[in-house]
């Protein structure tokens, strides 16, 4: 997982198989007990019930679901391009989109797709594990787009919808259980990278709420993909009075449980005057470190 910003920090951030086509099995054929469609070659793709369009770039391959897909379509199309592509030996990345618009059009963004999912280069196991987890997601109908791929999955949420909300219901989907990215709107003004371990919903929520108090700075909730993943709330583009302010309230005691084992959560401000920027550092609930 990784953005960079005003902060100028990086940081870090799953379809039965499918037995080898048979003489003369077609696209949309079936295979075995489960009916699973079975693809001779990838260019057939497009035939596949549920599926809208397909773009093969030199480098990637997208397969559009139509927008009214049921969630078995979506299924056994992911578990038959998986095996296709595997059989092929594709390279490069290999994914599925769902058509249609996860923000409402009256907002200034550009409109995202529901879920893109990598189903290749994984396991038949892995390719279902993230589309059933993608499918729960949308179910909650929440504006959220989702990005699923070897890294943890990232949501973006609608700036219109409550984000702090919509993260706590996305959390608590199978996909998200280990932790995610998410982002309100570009995420120019809150990113949280969600290590579940380290940080609990409750936590989290409490940030965003504070984030909201401030909707022209920029909050970010950081962790590395890999390690200890210790989380650290970098804030940046405050004054002093706001730098003051903020500093006070991260040191209050309700975030002294931040960590699910009790371990300091470091944070920064960043404040900028006339002299450039200065810093404050400190820990959630004021915990020692």
């Amino acid at each position: 997982m990784a953005r960079a910003g005003a902060i100028a920090l990086v940081c870090g951030v799953l379809l039965a198989g499918c037995a080898d086509a048979g003489d003369g099995a077609g696209a949309g054929a079936t295979g075995g007990a489960s009916g699973t469609s079975i693809l001779e070659s990838l260019e057939d793709v497009a035939e596949l019930p549920g599926v809208e369009s397909v773009d093969d770039y030199s480098s990637e391959l997208v397969v559009r679901i139509a927008a009214d897909a049921t969630d078995e379509q979506v299924l056994d199309v992911g578990a038959a391009v998986n095996a296709a592509a595997t059989r092929e030996g594709r390279t490069g990345r290999v994914m599925l989109n769902r058509v249609g618009e996860a923000f409402p059009t009256e907002t200034d963004m550009i409109p995202l797709d529901p879920w893109s999912v990598d189903v290749l280069p994984v396991d038949p196991e892995e390719v279902e594990r993230r589309l059933t987890g993608a499918l729960e997601v949308e179910s909650l109908d929440l504006g959220a787009s989702l990005y699923v791929s070897s890294h943890w999955p990232s949501a973006t949420i609608d700036p219109a919808v409550d984000f702090g909300d919509a993260f706590a219901r996305i959390a608590a989907t199978d996909l998200f259980a280990d932790g995610g990215t998410y982002t309100s709107g570009s995420g120019e003004h809150l990113t949280i990278v969600h290590v579940a371990k380290r940080t609990t919903v409750e936590a989290v929520k409490t940030i965003i709420a504070i984030a909201a108090d401030y909707p022209t700075v920029e909050f970010l909730l950081q962790a590395t993909e890999e390690g200890p993943q210790w989380p650290h709330l970098l804030v940046a583009g405050l004054d002093a009075q706001q730098g003051a302010a903020l500093d006070a309230r991260l040191r209050e005691p309700d975030l002294a449980d931040a960590d699910p084992e009790g371990f300091a959560q470091q944070f920064q401000l960043t404040v900028t005057g006339a002299d450039g920027p200065t810093y404050i550092a400190g820990t959630l609930g004021d915990v020692p470190r």
